[in-house]
């Protein structure tokens, strides 16, 4: 289709809005003219209507009087359009500075929203992991168990709360191991209460598994897994931990040793809720 001056383009919704002012600059100028032409109106008038030479020279200076006048008039119309060209990049400026206002003030009350649900409810992560050697009256083998210290962060209690424990052994890293899988739920009902830790969940090993660690041949392994709801509405938590247990110096069947042990993230099977694996 030819092009016409007269044809009317739609306009694209995703270009910019033009920049609307606060007077129209177009009625401003029109006015300009309009006394300029004034102006050349009277000064032929004046000339026309002029008897003589000294009414010509009248009649001329008058007009020169009018033209400067309108002269002076139209310096003051620019010098406002300026003024108000400048008036209005402040308000676009205090404008701009209230959108960020609003924007960071919206962004601050998100994260207290989210602070706050994240306090409302449980919120139950590992806190340490207890080595405690076995009392054992009859003189048997030495063990010791290694039990979970939960803590829950958030100011309501748990409910429904249900944990699974578990040691395990092998020849090899876990992380070697792509055939192991998380723990499945468990069934073993407690409670956490606000703000509050607790010990669930246990294990036993016997200091001779302990001692053979120290050979490099084994590899012990502890996993926890606990899954709770919260009071409100029911929805569903989880949280897991695994640690790989580590013997310090010393003999693990001599009793009253106090050896303790050092417990070292799997790499797998530490996660909360979603970002657990199925």
């Amino acid at each position: 289709m030819a092009y016409s001056p007269f044809h009317r383009r739609s306009r694209d919704p995703d270009a910019p809005k033009p920049k609307r002012d606060w007077v129209d600059y177009t009625t401003i100028g029109t006015a300009i003219v309009g006394v300029i032409v004034v102006v050349i109106s009277t000064v032929l008038t004046q000339i026309n209507s002029a008897g003589s030479s000294k009414d010509t020279a009248d009649a001329i200076e008058r007009v020169a009087d009018v033209a400067e006048a309108a002269q002076a008039q139209a310096d003051a119309m620019k010098a406002q359009i300026a003024e108000m060209r400048t008036q209005t990049g402040a308000l676009e400026k205090q404008a701009t500075a209230g959108r960020d206002q609003a924007r960071a003030l919206d962004e601050a009350n998100n994260n207290n929203r989210t602070t706050m649900m994240l306090n409302a409810r449980p919120n139950v992560s590992i806190k340490r992991l207890e080595f405690l050697e076995v009392p054992s009256p009859d003189g048997g083998d030495l063990e010791f168990t290694l039990t979970p210290v939960w803590l829950n962060s958030g100011s309501t209690q748990t409910k429904n709360l249900f944990n699974n424990t578990e040691c395990f052994h092998t020849d090899r890293p876990m992380l070697e191991m792509k055939t192991v899988r998380g723990l499945p739920r468990g069934a073993i009902r407690n409670i956490i209460g606000p703000r509050a830790d607790a010990q669930i969940g246990s294990c036993t090993v016997s200091g001779k598994l302990m001692n053979s660690l120290k050979l490099g041949k084994r590899y012990l392994y502890f996993r926890a897994r606990l899954d709770y709801t919260d009071a409100f509405d029911n929805e569903q938590y989880r949280t897991e931990m695994c640690a790989e247990i580590r013997p310090k110096p010393g003999d693990y069947t001599t009793r009253g040793q106090n050896l303790g042990m050092d417990a070292v993230t799997c790499g797998r099977f530490n996660c909360q809720d979603g970002d657990c694996e199925p």
